[in-house]
């Protein structure tokens, strides 16, 4: 059987086994989201009456024109973290190490692997385009749905790993206020 085929039965039947766990209703609409290999899409949806609620996806027009702004104020965010974090570190007195000289199996000294904290702008490269794009679309989310009157939901993860760009959306939502 073709690997990809399999791929899809397995996060299938997930799926119905997140689905029987997870119910969404008025108060509290359930987000299910589905990811593609190019893009991401999310609803969220009230299963009592059988309605979506709002909806977002990478390919909709709104969220490519809020993209850069959403972008902008997401940049500065972790920058404004990031150096708070670098002051707290500095301003920390150092404490006093004793130093143990380490060795591997074979007798040589291993390498002293360095202490500073991680540079937002570093953070910021090791994100990816894709993972990016998640948390702006679930930041996005969040403000959609709060435009509705709605702050508290469920998360279906639509049987995929809550790993990578479904987490990272749903880190977004979390960040913009929706509860989850």
């Amino acid at each position: 059987m073709d690997k990809s085929i399999v791929r899809q039965y397995r996060r299938g039947r997930i799926h119905l086994r997140v689905r029987k766990k997870v119910l969404g209703t008025p108060d509290r609409p359930r987000v299910a989201v589905y990811r593609s290999n190019k893009h991401f899409y999310a609803q969220a949806i009230d299963d009592l009456k059988g309605i979506t609620l709002a909806s977002v996806s990478t390919l909709e027009k709104e969220f490519k024109d809020a993209f850069p702004a959403l972008e902008k104020e997401y940049i500065e965010k972790v920058t404004k973290k990031g150096k708070s974090q670098e002051k707290a570190l500095k301003q920390e007195k150092p404490e006093k190490k004793v130093e143990k000289k380490g060795q591997d199996k074979k007798g040589a000294e291993k390498p002293e692997k360095s202490e500073k904290a991680e540079k937002p702008e570093e953070k910021l490269q090791q994100i990816g385009k894709s993972v990016l794009t998640a948390i702006l679309l679930g930041k996005y989310m969040a403000r959609k749905v709060a435009a509705k009157g709605i702050k508290h939901v469920v998360f279906d993860r639509g049987g995929f790993l809550y790993h990578g760009r479904v987490k990272a959306f749903a880190d977004g939502a979390r960040d913009a206020g929706l509860d989850f």
